[in-house]
């Protein structure tokens, strides 16, 4: 092969380029520290490099950030629990003092001021916050624990629940009332006595007097048990529907296919919406509504839940409607129609529309227009033409449905519900069972379940069966709950509620008259102290209640609307409505729990919260006032003896003598069963405390278990980060002693190119003549 210069010349130039190249490329990775600049580079290591990125990436997430937010959240959650244990503790030793009978009232009330302090103490400390999040109000992080300030703010239908070893027994001094209350009637010590009767103590004093949604609710377990079924059906549907009304309001429901069963909501504003759906024979469904506000409504839906009658505008002119419309297919319909009969018009296609006019009873319309080929519409108009019901969008699936039985007194009763999942507020389905009797299902915000056959007009020792199911149909709890109204039956005579207006005497009657009832389950609200005052009958029922799974077998309805500051509010502990401002609101109406949770690691979540049901209760505070109570009526016990005591010593009548006598006798009679109560009663605060004690360290031990999982994974995930962040090392950075020995190389081979090269430049053709 012969070789020319010229050869010879273009080799050493392409030579010396890419020995250039290659030195450039090393400098480039010593300057960059990497050994590629571009994905061409090396494919390989490229993609590698994007896979290794990626999961540091997500490493560094969790670790620096989720992991350490987690770890911050349960530290302070873990310094308030401290305080609160080390509160309850000093409070037990409060009560301990108080047991000794030799304490006189003085230091009976120093230990008071202490444990009102405690007290105070233990509420404010569950407003701890994190980054401005309150950490034991749940999902609500922007709502205190408590009320800051005193509010009028009201509630209705407070759930306040308890089991049969809540029942305790209110104690009161009959006759001590009319002590010194007469210069003229002197009261005798035999006209003091004791009166015991049971006592449910409610989680709230000043409670509304209006009995209207007051009951106690106990519950007992059906013969057998309920248990579920869940099944899914292709011949019904649930169409999750939203839309705006005339005022441009957004409504949504869930509504079910299945046996055209009705749905109420009670909506935000107040107003109650009821909405039927039903399947057409084109496939497509009809939803027919009536809001208390703004009256009936109709519309019309496609088979994939598109309505079909869009851009509607219609003009009323005295019997006339001029009528205009988009379909479903989307071709615009206009129509002048009457009012007194029905028009069929033809279409510009063929096809031809029939139009038939309903009058509403607030003077609207309800127009069905049927095409011969696109369909059935329906839509309805207020008197001046707008529409009820626009901006409509929906989705279809096929109905989930729950089948459960239940057996209570040898009968069985078989309900099929359809599942149709929560909205943004509780709503109610009619659903009834396989023998026609008309039960409700509430659906809650949580996506839970309730079934039961209360009516409105409820009499008082009726029973209701109740199913609460989970978010996928499965039986939670099912129970007969039976439902008993304030009344003390064996004196009708007597208020069913004891409020600021209730005389002493009369309030001793009805004690007297509640304890010896051994024959009527009855009860009488005390709002003044939110007690519920218990018939020698009733106590004995609920104290004989069994275990019940899932839940409490005593319930309390009540409403409340003053608040004083530092009360608990009622949505962190117990299912109620807010009715303030014209907005409803339901709380906690479902048994799913406020869970926060952090993503720690690949498919691995952490909860971090504490519910304020898991450490706080209501006992504290009240056990407190019970003492307050007790004592300042000993008080006023002991003043009126010492007045006594005075009057005595400048008296000379004998017979003024013997009678001031026979009521200090009465007076000490009195006090001294307020005495022994007060022991009594301390004795009792030293369980309860301890009870509230041993809940709030149950919730330390949780929370310290989910910081030792969490510093686990907090280790795991260091190691695993430091792991792949050596991996990214290998594979992109250079190692920079190799890349400096392999960047002389490169110059030396360089500089070696360009002297050869230049000794080959200077031969010529002369050289070999």
């Amino acid at each position: 092969m012969r070789i020319t210069n010229k050869i010879m010349h273009n080799n050493s130039i392409y030579n010396i380029n890419n020995n250039k190249v290659a030195e450039d490329d090393l400098n480039t990775q010593i300057a960059t520290g990497k050994k590629l600049t571009r994905p061409s580079d090396d494919p390989v290591i490229a993609i590698r490099a994007l896979r290794l990125r990626s999961n540091v990436t997500e490493l560094s997430q969790y670790y620096e950030k989720n992991a350490n937010d987690a770890e911050s959240w349960l530290s302070v959650t873990e310094d308030a629990l401290s305080t609160i244990t080390d509160v309850l503790t000093s409070m037990i030793q409060q009560c301990n003092k108080g047991v000794n009978q030799y304490e006189t009232l003085d230091d009976i009330d120093t230990i008071l001021t202490e444990m009102s302090a405690l007290s105070d103490e233990y509420y404010s400390t569950g407003n701890e916050d994190y980054a401005g999040r309150y950490i034991f109000t749940g999902y609500r992080t922007q709502q205190s624990l408590t009320f800051k300030d005193d509010e009028s703010t009201q509630y209705i239908k407070l759930h306040d629940e308890f089991n049969e070893n809540n029942i305790d027994t209110s104690q009161r001094v009959i006759g001590a009332y009319s002590l010194g209350a007469s210069d003229t009637s002197y009261p005798a010590e035999s006209d003091m006595s004791a009166s015991y009767v049971g006592r449910i103590r409610l989680s709230y004093d000043n409670i509304d007097p209006d009995t209207g949604n007051v009951s106690v609710r106990y519950r007992e377990n059906f013969t057998v048990p309920a248990t579920s079924i869940l099944s899914t059906s292709a011949d019904e549907d649930t169409v999750y529907l939203a839309f705006k009304d005339r005022d441009g309001i957004t409504r949504k429901v869930n509504i079910s296919t299945y046996k055209d069963n009705a749905v109420t909501v009670t909506e935000a504003d107040g107003s109650v919406t009821t909405y039927t759906a039903s399947r057409n024979d084109d496939y497509g469904y009809t939803i027919k509504g009536e809001n208390s506000s703004f009256g009936p409504f109709s519309m019309t839906l496609n088979q994939n839940g598109v309505a079909t009658a869009t851009d509607i505008d219609v003009d009323i002119n005295g019997t006339d409607l001029m009528i205009s419309y988009t379909d479903a297919a989307g071709s615009p319909r206009k129509a002048q129609v009457s009012i007194l009969q029905s028009t069929t018009v033809t279409e510009s296609n063929g096809s031809t529309t029939t139009y038939s006019i309903t009058p509403e009873a607030d003077e609207g319309y309800t127009i069905k227009a049927v095409n011969s080929q696109a369909g059935t519409s329906l839509f309805t108009v207020d008197h001046n033409g707008e529409v009820k019901a626009y901006d409509i969008t929906a989705t279809v699936a096929d109905a989930a449905l729950s089948t459960f039985n239940f057996t209570i007194n040898g009968d069985q009763t078989t309900i099929q519900v359809p599942l149709t999942g929560a909205s943004d507020a509780p709503y109610e389905v009619d659903v009834y069972d396989l023998a026609g009797n008309a039960y409700s299902m509430t659906v809650n915000t949580d996506g839970t379940y309730q079934i039961s056959n209360e009516s409105s007009l409820i009499d008082s020792g009726e029973s209701i069966n109740v199913v609460n199911l989970s978010s996928n149909g499965s039986v939670y709890s099912s129970y007969c709950e039976t439902v008993i109204k304030p009344g003390v039956l064996n004196a009708p005579s007597l208020p069913k509620v004891i409020d600021s207006t209730t005389t002493e005497d009369i309030i001793d009657d009805i004690y007297v008259a509640l304890e010896k009832d051994t024959e009527n389950e009855c009860f009488c609200l005390n709002a003044y102290t939110g007690e519920i005052l218990l018939s020698a009958k009733l106590k004995e029922k609920l104290e004989s209640l069994t275990d019940i799974t899932n839940a409490n077998n005593i319930n309390v309805l009540y409403d409340k609307s003053s608040w004083l500051s530092g009360d608990t509010r009622p949505e962190n502990l117990m299912k109620c409505t807010n009715i303030d401002d014209g907005v409803t609101v339901v709380y906690n109406g479902g048994n799913s729990c406020h869970i926060m949770q952090y993503d720690v690691g690949y498919g691995q979540t952490i909860e971090v919260n504490t519910t304020a049901d898991e450490v706080f209760t209501t006992t504290v505070k009240r056990d407190v006032q019970d003492i307050r109570r007790l004592v300042n009526q000993m008080k006023n016990i002991k003043t009126m003896m010492g007045t006594m005591n005075s009057t005595l010593s400048v008296t000379t009548d004998e017979n003024a003598i013997a009678s001031i006598k026979r009521e200090i006798a009465a007076s000490q009679k009195s006090y001294d069963y307020m005495k022994e109560e007060l022991k009594d009663m301390f004795g009792k605060k030293i369980t309860s405390m301890q009870a509230a004690l041993d809940k709030a360290n149950v919730a330390v031990t949780e929370n310290g278990t989910r910081s030792s999982r969490l510093s686990m994974t907090q280790d795991r995930l260091k190691n695993q980060l430091t792991t792949f962040k050596t991996l990214q090392s290998n594979n992109e950075d250079i190692d920079l002693a190799e890349t400096a020995t392999n960047l002389s190389t490169a110059e030396l081979i360089y500089q070696s190119s360009l002297m050869a090269t230049s000794k080959i430049m200077k031969e010529s053709l002369m050289n070999y003549i």
